[in-house]
């Protein structure tokens, strides 16, 4: 909770970056997005300055869409401005022009209240909005909480998509004038779409390929006599069950190369971050066993 000194030196306005004029709709849209900047979650590298400003925020948001407080803390800014215009005066005019300009300020006392006045209500004020809780403030959070999980799961689910195991294709030299090279399998190949990854082995006449989605695999594969006299191409376990219509749904329950990996295609991990960790895990170490077969598979026939 920020300091009532710090609330009463501030000019909450301009800690909004908005106008004296704005309307409680623009007052609650600047606090939404100063606060979803500077949320404690999303600073981890400066979290008390966060947690600072962030406190601040929230203080401006109850006076500022209070009508009592607002009303308080806008005598207390025409005060001020009032007291500095004096100072100001006095010290243009100097010494002689004061006696005017004191008969001036008790004119007007009865429209603008004394700096002092101003302060100590706008004190009462803010001391009866945190006893009572500030609605406003609690809505907005919840909005504000909203928003940031609903960023947290759409990165979850980008990362959970790029996490996916995708099915590989193995690919077999034929013709021994044919290279088995990273450059010209990508020639041949990559017209079908983007290479994920590419391995080949010592003696270079065996690789292990996995494109960007399922699709791209499929037609690759359903291509294959294209380059039969060159090398074949197998798949790494079982062909796995691709929905043509729309690649999304995979059926990989009987693939050969995935039964000690306990996932399901579409398990929903959007709450469980750790899972992706773990799921990224996997899929590297079931590259590097894949490899390693295909790598012992070829000295045993050396």
């Amino acid at each position: 909770m920020a300091k009532m000194s710090d609330i009463l030196k501030q000019d909450l306005y301009e800690l909004l970056s908005i106008t004296y004029e704005a309307t409680e709709q623009e007052i609650r849209s600047s606090y939404r997005r100063l606060a979803r900047e500077c949320h404690p979650d999303k600073c981890p590298d400066n979290p008390e300055a966060a947690k600072k400003l962030w406190d601040q925020l929230q203080e401006a948001l109850k006076v500022l869409t209070d009508e009592t407080a607002k009303s308080a803390y806008d005598r207390l800014l025409k005060a001020r401005k009032a007291n500095a215009l004096r100072h100001k005066q006095l010290d243009q005019k100097r010494q002689k022009l004061k006696d005017k300009l004191d008969a001036r300020e008790k004119s007007a006392k009865e429209d603008v209240l004394s700096e002092a006045e101003a302060v100590d209500q706008l004190k009462r004020e803010i001391e009866r909005l945190r006893k009572e809780g500030s609605k406003q403030v609690e809505t907005e959070n919840e909005i504000l909480k909203q928003q940031i999980e609903e960023e947290l799961k759409q990165k979850i689910e980008s990362d959970l998509k790029k996490s996916q195991l995708l099915p590989k294709l193995k690919i077999i030299r034929k013709s021994k004038e044919f290279e088995l090279s990273s450059d010209n399998l990508s020639d041949y190949l990559s017209k079908f779409g983007e290479i994920n990854g590419l391995v080949l082995t010592k003696n270079k006449k065996k690789a292990l390929i996995e494109f960007n989605d399922y699709k791209q695999t499929l037609n690759v594969f359903d291509n294959r006599h294209q380059f039969e006299h060159l090398f074949t191409i197998e798949w790494i376990g079982d062909k796995p069950d691709i929905n043509e219509k729309t690649a999304e749904t995979v059926d990989i329950s009987n693939t050969n190369h995935l039964n000690d990996i306990n996932m399901k295609p579409n398990e929903d991990f959007s709450n469980d971050y750790e899972s992706i960790v773990l799921r990224n895990m996997r899929a590297a170490e079931e590259r590097k066993r894949l490899i390693k077969q295909m790598q012992e598979q070829d000295s045993q026939q050396d």
